[in-house]
């Protein structure tokens, strides 16, 4: 068992962040039915090596009901992971939750400085998903009948179409704006968020979100 009160986590590249005891930091068991299933949560992490940020949680995931669950040991936005099943270091911590079907987390509310520097310039170049999932959804053959990012067929699928008029298969361009880019991949235009299905304050309410997530 864990000893968090005067536990030195080593992260990255030799690197020990030292931890006093919190009720901030808290241990979550996490349990998916298949491999090829997902827990839901997209992260960031900074070249100190200071734990896996998290900068997104999709909906109806194992993360999501477990933050219902437990809202006293929540896993959101604004939160670093320390430890995956007993690894400390980023890239071991990366392959257990690539490569896990259950998970042990160490998990903190407290980021530090650069911590948030480095969740906030993530945040602002991609878009969340619940904002993804408000775009508008419209009929495949008012589109071209292959989908630009996967090559795929369109057909007997309801795209999402983004600000700019260029429609993708839903989970495709949901993988791209929140994980890669906030940009369209066909134009390259920035999903301008102020038109129709779209929210207008998002890119205003970045350092809000991330300061609420993290208090």
């Amino acid at each position: 068992m864990w000893c968090l009160s005067r536990k030195v986590f080593s992260l990255g590249c030799g690197r020990r962040v030292r931890r006093s005891k919190s009720a901030n930091t808290y241990r979550v068991t996490l349990q998916k039915q298949a491999l090829e299933d997902r827990f839901g949560i997209v992260i960031t992490y900074t070249k100190r090596g200071e734990g896996l940020l998290i900068k997104d949680v999709g909906p109806e995931s194992a993360v999501l009901q477990w933050s219902q669950e437990h809202p006293d040991r929540p896993i959101r936005i604004g939160c670093a992971i320390l430890a995956i099943n007993g690894e400390y270091q980023i890239e071991p911590m990366l392959e257990q939750l690539h490569m896990s079907c259950k998970l042990e987390l160490v998990i903190t509310c407290e980021l530090t400085a650069n911590q948030q520097q480095t969740l906030q310039r993530s945040l602002q170049k991609t878009v969340p998903s619940s904002v993804v999932e408000s775009l508008p959804r419209v009929a495949a053959d008012k589109f071209s009948d292959v989908c630009a990012i996967c090559f795929e067929e369109l057909d007997g699928t309801l795209p999402i179409q983004l600000p700019c008029g260029h429609a993708f298969h839903a989970p495709c361009v949901k993988t791209w704006l929140v994980t890669r880019s906030r940009r369209c991949p066909m134009c390259n235009q920035d999903v301008d968020l102020s038109r129709p299905g779209g929210d207008s304050h998002h890119s205003h309410q970045l350092p809000r979100v991330l300061h609420e997530a993290t208090q």
